[in-house]
């Protein structure tokens, strides 16, 4: 620690001596020894002389604290002295303890007791003399004794010299002349370990294991506690903490937090510190380094030292301060310093076997006397050593460890505590106690003769003076016990939840890795534990079980707390842990003893709850034992040995084991989980049958409707438990039982309603509850209340149709808010009936309740049409955002809570979600609590387990069932199935007896995905199981569909794929919600030539792929089997043979499938950003499957699927029916051109048509979510000029079976006009996403949307600075030079904007005049630059006065111009130049450089070849080459790859560079041409090539090796490097091509003294 004493020329060390105690008293008979050990050892020690000078040396002796603690020494003391606790006070003072820390067992008696036995008021007498108190001091800066009646008279000012029997903060020795202060502290969480009065603590809030902010606080106390000592000693600059912390872990973090404190010596772990020279008693180990020394906040060491306490060992630290008071951790010297033994041979190794102090011995022999007394109490027998030891080595097989394992005396205990609360209340199950109430082992530990490893024993046999046996070998006596369990803790009993006991199990072990006393011993309850995971989840199984481990209650599961988390449980545990402790500062609720959770009993609401039952009776000793109190701990282990080990024959015989064996509490670092092994409870088996989107789409489907009757009936007939019994089973739905569509028009032409055939089929299934759907609204709600009513008009099955037999769901619809459905509400949460909607249900199930519950999209508004329904929640995305589930979850727990309330025992609930994306429902059901299982709906997403027979054509989507832990802990069973009766799911679960299932118990061979097809049937022998009345209906449905398949349109000679989604990889064809798709193409197209007709501005077809609802063509397995086959549509023949359909025919029946929703198509005039957006939004759905993917036509675009929505689109342009592009739209991801250009745009009305938030009325886009403009709005429906062509009831042209201006209507004309034959059949193949063309996912293909795409000047016009050429799509351009006759050196090349009123440089110099070039170089040389859409001028810029020269422009063939003016001729193209050079920006200036990026860089050193040809037309005899540089410009050694010298260095250094690392040079003669003199080089394999440069150089008039000192002949392309003010002396003259200026300050500026044209550059 420094002080402000000032500099010393010789510095004078100062060598201290610190012998320090802690923990003091013995807790063992066999311990007394140690006492005169100690007191042996530390006046031999104190006998050395440190300087063998004779000089006193400069010792302190110091405590950590604990000097007394409750148990056998402390009541010995009472009998034997008078008071409790004098014996360990006089000892101190023989000892010559000058100061102390107070540790929390100070005050385990109160601190009146305290006070006493510090001023000597305690009553006793002792050595023949009154009790006079302590001859020292007690420390502690974090304490404020003036709140404590007790101690406030005790207490002195801080700072000074210590005064005996007193209490402060911190003392001041005067060690020799040297000032030495110390300071006291003790641990925060005081109040809840022990009885501190009205102290108050600072500070407040702090944990057993402290966050990183409690530790900060409380070194900031001490802190406040050591300025205030130093301000108070000006001269003071050594300064010893003693801390009572509990662990060594605090103190070392304390001490990096601290400035100007020395030495920490720690107290209340016992934690065992050695260095490498002492000697360590038998059956003890390490526990780190003796001392330890730490970096303290002031960048100076501390030295930490602890010992294990109970004197068995003594510490002694010698250090060597500095002038400035800091210490020399140099200066330890393990021979001298450590922790020195106390045993025998400890007082032996030091000669100090006469050394006891007489007081010391008398006092031990008088209290060994009185113990004795006790030792004959014998009470039970054990033949194995019970261990009660703090803590071992923490492995696998060390079996020490109170506070950190199981140990068998800590079960013993637990147990004794047990039976003891079950002789009063039988009903107590469990018993908790802490491991830190454990005081000592019963049994010893022992060297064997002749040496070896110590052995631990039983207790060995005590025989008196007179060799009469005191208590035998293995007794367990009343003093063992009193030592063991020295607290004598009274028991407690309290009524704890499920959630409540494993809170305090998971809080008793989150000490771990620190050893702490809140480590739990426990009976009637095992648990495994994960020490790693976070405090809360540390318990991963634990169960109630009897005395002969069999389980009683299951608790934790795979982490999870099992059922009803309020299960309560009577417990036993200690007063001690259970009273309520109180924060010192705001007087708020901690928890109880050693800061466990227990229920804060003195709240009388909870007392109410717990009932607690205080055992303890004072004074009362009934029973065979009687030296301690009825009701305690004592005396519960006391008479637990009588009753069960009372003889050497009933002796305690389980061994203590390491935590690789325990198995009460097992710690998974060490073992596996055996806790719930063969735990067999009571289940319920649930059978659940499910369907969702049921109405076929395809005539070829109708038979999957028979099948799934067929599959259904025979897996009801199925007896799931071989018992006879009846199963416990559901059949539900979770919506979209009828779709608008083929079979729902053809059941009002069959029964004279559409959907009634739908509904009736429900009934004969026997669905039970169905969610209702989107699907169920798109004809309104007047229609659905109808159906669901029976007030629809139709006959069916020769009776008026009458209605649902079966109930809708939806809880996120406000039914009341509609007219329609308002009339068919009834409660919730009670038993279903027919005809009704409501939000929940219950079914009772053979005497079991279930509920379901249903949900539906949020979204409904923008995709149906649901009337004056209130959903819930509003402003719901398609994709929603995490705030948008969190919200929808809320809506749906309030109906899962609202239901479970109406009916208090109901524990199994299931939910039916209409949620149209599968993904929708996995984040739901994370985040709802009490839903069992959950049945998507409206996603058509095929889930199978590994047992399932998927249909030809059909892929895996996901696991069936998908187990999703949900936000109450449990597991969730989610599933779902492909709709139209292909498959036909059944679930068959066990739930627990608290309602939760048990994952485990799903079977694939009876539970999954049941196939409807005819191999479906006949694997279930099922054929003649169809219910006769659905045969019926779908027979007469198919009558009148075949009646529409000989309406035949079209051709096609390919399977047009309308499946909604594959396995989404680059080349499954399937998703026309995913992809293009071939049929997505068409009628998009189909769309675009019908508003073609009517408006020929129209360019773009845009509609969602959600609106395609079946494929057209068929899947089959070929003769033989192998993989399906994708063919055209099947012949279809009537029963007279005739043919209805032809093979690859489409008809009427096809298109009203495939388009079944028959939207109507409406003209829209978007913006380009408009459209940008819309094509954006339609694909950020992925990687989700959703209705809105588009299908288009007129356009095409690529996207990156993972890219933010907003920023998907990477090109996108406008084409024409041959693939020509009109218009770029984006390039590169950004918008091209002006974003207000317009396209005349066809799209659905269902699409077009605004949507509004139902809550805020907020306008929330289109159909699907589309962001389309709101045409509701006036003055953006006269922009966007919507025309809608639907004309209901006008059906002309030459297809007429639906309405003109609809899709299907589109579809129909299109095919007629185009693919009406089989020799004019449609034939574009599907192709998977790795081949679409115009929609390009770049996560399957590269993109080429703009490839070929090349500039477009669309005319060439006048303004008055002459011609302006108009660049409707930009792009790169080559510029080359063709005549230069008068064009002045200095000119250069530009374009000019007419829009922007900006010009830029196109080529860099116009040479000047063609005679002044080199001999031999061809004046024709080119540039690439692109050019942006807009409007140019065209001019040749003066360089030095910036004046512009317009030129002439003429049109060229295929958009190309000429330009023409002032003696210079320049010809415009697209086919563009390949250049290796380019410029860069150095040093804030143009630096020219051949580019070597597109060069492959070679793993090893390589020969670089460059291929130039150099032109000179100068007097000088000039040298011209390359240097290699990074694009920084920093000069690169080229056999290394290292930098050798960077531009903001020294201009010599770098310049000095170049001349050394050139690469390549040539010099050739005047009006010459020639090549390189160098031109191959060695090159590093280390240099990167995309970093990597080559640039120019040139001497004038000489070579590299005539390079002046000062450079001023050598010039660079980094111009501020050149002597001649930073001259510029080389310039790109185009593509490829170097021009240098010899001259200084640039003379004529022509830049051809020499020409360098870069032939080729490669690698040989």
């Amino acid at each position: 620690m420094a002080s402000e004493t000032g500099s010393h020329a010789v510095e004078e060390n100062f060598t201290f001596e610190l012998f320090h105690l802690g923990d003091q008293e013995p807790l063992e008979v066999g311990g007394l020894t140690d006492i005169t050990g100690a007191s042996a050892v530390l006046n031999a020690l104190r006998d050395q002389d440190l300087g063998n000078d004779g000089i006193e040396d400069n010792t302190l002796v110091l405590s950590s604290g604990d000097i007394f603690i409750p148990g056998t020494f402390y009541s010995a003391s009472e009998a034997a002295f008078g008071s409790s606790g004098i014996a360990s006070i006089t000892i101190q003072n023989l000892l010559g303890i000058q100061a102390s820390a107070l540790g929390n067992h100070e005050f385990d008696d109160g601190t009146a007791n305290l006070a006493a036995l510090i001023d000597g008021s305690a009553p006793g007498e002792i050595l023949g003399a009154d009790y006079a108190g302590a001859d020292f001091t007690y420390l502690s800066t974090n304490l404020d004794f003036s709140t404590d009646i007790n101690l406030a008279p005790l207490e002195v000012a801080a700072g000074q010299a210590p005064i005996p029997r007193t209490v402060t903060s911190s003392v001041v020795f005067d060690v020799n002349g040297e000032q030495v202060g110390v300071i006291g502290a003790i641990t925060p969480t005081l109040a809840s370990i022990s009885s501190p009065g009205d102290l108050a603590i600072s500070p407040g809030g702090f944990d057993t294991n402290p966050t990183p902010e409690q530790l900060d606080a409380l070194a900031a106390v001490i802190q406040a506690g050591v300025d205030e000592l130093l301000e108070a000693n000006p001269g003071l600059n050594k300064v010893v903490l003693l801390s009572h912390f509990q662990l060594i872990s605090i103190e070392q973090a304390i001490a990096e937090r601290l400035t100007d404190v020395d030495i920490i010596v720690g107290g209340g772990s016992n934690t065992r510190l050695f260095d490498n020279n002492d000697r360590i008693r038998d059956g003890d180990t390490s526990q780190g380094e003796y001392p330890t020394f730490i970096t303290n906040a002031g960048g100076t060491q501390t030295a930490l030292v602890n010992t294990d306490g109970s004197y068995k060992y003594l510490g002694r630290l010698v250090l060597e301060f500095d002038a400035d008071g800091n210490i020399i951790p140099e200066s330890y010297n393990p021979e001298v310093s450590g922790a020195y033994a106390t045993d025998a041979q400890g007082v032996a190794d030091l000669g100090a076997e006469d050394l006891v102090d007489p007081g010391i011995q008398e006092i031990v022999d008088t209290i060994e006397e009185q113990i004795i007394l006790s030792e004959s109490n014998v009470l039970g027998n054990s033949d194995v050593f019970l261990n009660g030891n703090r803590s071992g080595d923490f492995t696998a097989d060390n079996t020490d460890g109170v506070r950190t394992q199981e140990t068998n005396l800590g079960n013993l205990t637990a147990d004794a505590n047990l039976a003891a609360a079950q002789e009063l209340d039988e009903t107590v199950v469990v018993s908790l106690k802490n491991g830190g109430g454990i005081r000592a082992s019963i049994g010893e530990s022992v060297v064997p003769a002749g040496g070896g490893a110590f052995v631990r024993n039983p207790n060995p046999e005590i025989v008196d003076s007179n060799g009469n046996v005191v208590k035998p070998e293995g007794g367990i006596s009343a003093n063992d016990i009193t030592t063991t369990l020295a607290f004598n803790n009274g028991l407690t009993l309290l009524t704890l939840t499920k959630q409540e006991l494993v809170d305090l199990l998971d809080y008793g072990v989150s000490i771990l890795p620190e050893i702490g006393g809140q480590f739990p011993q426990i009976s009637g309850v095992k648990f495994s534990f994960d020490q790693d995971a976070p405090a809360g989840s540390k318990i991963q199984s634990a169960a109630i079980v009897d005395s002969d481990n069999n389980l009683i209650a299951e608790l934790v599961r795979d982490g999870a707390l099992v059922g009803d988390p309020n299960q309560e449980f009577r417990t036993v545990t200690l007063n001690f842990l259970a009273e309520p402790r109180f924060d010192e500062e705001t007087g708020a609720f901690i928890g109880g003893g050693d800061g466990y959770p227990f229920p804060n009993i003195d709240d009388p609401a909870i007392a109410a709850r717990v009932n607690p039952v205080f055992l303890e009776q004072e004074g009362v000793r009934t029973g065979d034992a009687t030296f301690a109190d009825d009701g305690t701990e004592q005396d519960a282990l006391a008479e637990f040995l009588l009753d069960n080990f009372a003889t050497a024959e009933t002796a305690f015989d389980q061994e203590d084991v390491g935590p690789a064996f325990d198995e009460r509490i097992q710690n998974l670092a060490f073992r596996d989980d055996t806790v719930l092994d063969n735990a067999v409870e009571e289940t319920f088996t649930f059978e659940l049958f499910h369907l969702g989107d049921q109405e076929p789409l395809e005539v070829g489907g109708l038979t999957d409707i028979t099948g799934a009757s067929a599959v259904l009936n025979a897996l009801r007939d199925q007896d799931l438990g071989n018992d006879g019994i009846e199963d416990n089973t559901l059949v539900l739905s979770s919506g979209d039982i009828f779709i608008p569509g083929t079979f729902y028009s053809a059941s009002e032409a069959a029964f004279g309603s559409s959907g009634i055939a739908s509904i009736t089929i429900q009934n004969l299934l026997g669905i039970q509850a169905s969610a209702l759907g989107n699907h169920e609204f798109d004809d309104g709600t007047a229609n659905l209340a109808a159906l669901i009513d029976g007030s629809a008009p139709g006959e069916i099955l020769g009776a008026d149709y009458a209605g649902a037999d079966f109930t809708y769901l939806s809880t996120n619809l406000d039914f009341s808010t509609d007219i329609n459905l308002a009339p068919l509400e009834v409660a919730a949460g009670q038993a279903p009936i027919p005809r009704t909607v409501t939000s929940s249900v219950v079914f009772d199930v053979n005497g079991e309740q279930v509920g379901v519950i249903g949900a539906i999209t949020p979204t409904l508004a923008s995709i149906s049409s649901p009337g004056d329904l209130a959903i819930s929640p509003g402003g719901f995305d398609t994709n929603p955002t995490p705030e948008q589930l969190d919200a929808l979850a809320a809506v749906i727990q309030a109906g899962v809570d609202e239901l479970l309330e109406a009916n208090p025992g109901l524990n199994k609930v299931v939910l039916l979600s209409h949620f149209q994306l599968i993904s929708i429902e996995q984040a739901i059901a994370e985040r709802l609590t009490d839903v069992d299982i959950i049945v998507g709906g409206g996603s058509n997403t095929r889930l199978f387990d590994n047992n399932d027979r998927i249909r030809d054509g059909d892929t895996s989507q996901g696991e069936y069932p998908t187990f999703i832990t949900n936000a109450g802990g449990t597991q969730t069973a989610l599933v779902n199935t492909d709709g139209s009766y292909k498959y036909l799911g059944r679930l068959v679960l066990e739930f627990d007896a608290d309602g939760n299932i048990i994952p485990e118990s799903y079977n694939p061979e009876v539970s999954g995905a049941y196939a409807t097809d005819a191999q479906g049937v006949a694997d279930l022998g099922a054929e003649d199981l169809v219910d006769p009345g659905i045969q019926e209906i779908v027979d007469t449905i198919e009558e009148q569909i075949i009646l529409s398949e000989s309406n035949v349109l079209g051709n096609s000679d390919v399977f047009l794929n309308g499946n909604r989604s594959g396995d989404f990889t680059a080349d499954n064809t399937d998703g026309v919600r995913t992809q293009e798709t071939n049929l997505g193409n068409l009628t998009a197209d189909a769309n675009l030539a019908a508003a073609q007709e009517l408006d020929e501005t129209v360019v773009v077809s845009l509609k969602n792929g959600g609106g395609i609802r079946a494929s057209i063509g068929e899947s089959v397995v070929p003769a033989g089997g192998g993989a399906f086959v994708r063919n055209p549509n099947p012949e279809i023949v009537d029963s007279n043979g005739n043919v209805v359909k032809p093979e690859g025919g489409i008809s009427a029946n096809d298109i009203t499938t495939t388009l079944a929703f028959n939207n109507g198509l409406t003209l829209l005039t978007l913006t380009k950003q408009e459209l940008v957006d819309l094509l954006d939004y339609g694909v950020s759905i992925l990687p989700e499957i959703g209705g809105q993917f588009p299908q288009i036509s007129g356009v095409k675009f690529s996207f990156d699927q993972d890219a933010p929505a907003g920023s998907k689109i990477q090109s996108a342009a406008i084409v024409d029916s041959d693939n020509n592009l009109i218009a770029e739209l984006v390039r590169d991801g950004a918008l091209v051109g002006d974003p207000n250009q317009e396209f005349r745009t066809v799209t659905l009305n269902f699409l077009a048509e605004p949507r509004f938030d139902e809550e805020t009325g907020a306008f929330i886009g289109g159909g699907d979510g589309y962001p389309f403009p709101n045409i509701d709005d006036p003055a953006i429906a006269a922009r966007v000029n919507p025309v809608f062509l639907e004309q209901e009831g006008v059906r002309t042209g030459d297809a007429t079976f639906a309405d003109d201006g609809t899709e299907q209507d589109a579809l129909a004309e299109f095919l007629l006009d185009n693919f009406a034959t089989a020799e004019t059949a449609f034939d574009q193949e599907d192709v998977g996403p790795a081949f679409d063309e115009r929609i390009q996912n770049l996560a399957f293909r590269d993109d080429t949307v703009l490839d070929n795409a090349e500039p477009v000047v669309r005319e060439i016009s006048s303004n008055n600075n002459g011609s302006v050429v108009a660049v409707t799509r930009g792009g790169d351009f080559n510029f080359t030079i063709r005549a230069n006759a008068n064009a002045a050196a200095t000119q250069d090349l530009v374009a000019v904007s007419t829009t922007e009123g900006e010009s830029r440089s196109i080529i860099l110099s116009t040479l000047g005049t063609a005679s002044g070039t080199p001999a031999g170089f061809d004046f024709d040389y080119s540039s690439t630059e692109n050019l942006e859409a807009d409007s140019y001028n065209f001019a040749l810029r003066d360089s030095i006065t910036g004046d512009l020269n317009f030129l002439t422009a003429t049109a060229v063939d295929d958009g190309e111009f000429e330009l023409n003016g002032d003696g210079i001729a320049v010809t415009t193209t697209t086919d563009l130049l390949s250049s290796t050079t380019e410029e860069l920006t150095l040093l804030g200036e143009t630096a020219e450089a051949i580019d070597l990026s597109d060069l492959a860089n070679p793993s090893g050193d390589f020969t670089l070849q460059l291929d130039a040809t150099l032109f000179r037309e100068a007097a000088f005899d000039n040298q011209v080459g390359f240097y290699l540089a990074n694009r920084a410009g920093s000069v690169l050694d080229p056999l290394t790859g290292e930098e050798v010298a960077t531009l903001e260095g020294d201009r010599s250094t770098y310049l000095d560079a170049v001349v050394n690392n050139t690469l390549f040079s040539g010099q050739i003669a005047n009006n010459n041409s020639g090549g390189l003199d160098t031109s191959e080089a060695t090159i590093s394999g280390n240099i990167d090539f995309n970093d990597a440069v080559l640039l120019p150089f040139l001497v004038r008039n000489g070579t590299l090796s005539d390079v002046a000192s000062n450079f001023n002949n050598l010039y660079v392309a980094p111009a501020s490097l050149n002597a001649d003010n930073g001259t510029d002396h080389i310039r790109l003259l185009g593509g490829n091509t170097f021009g240098f200026e010899d001259q200084r300050n640039a003379g004529d500026s022509d830049f051809d003294d020499v020409v360098v044209v870069i032939n080729n550059l490669n690698i040989v």
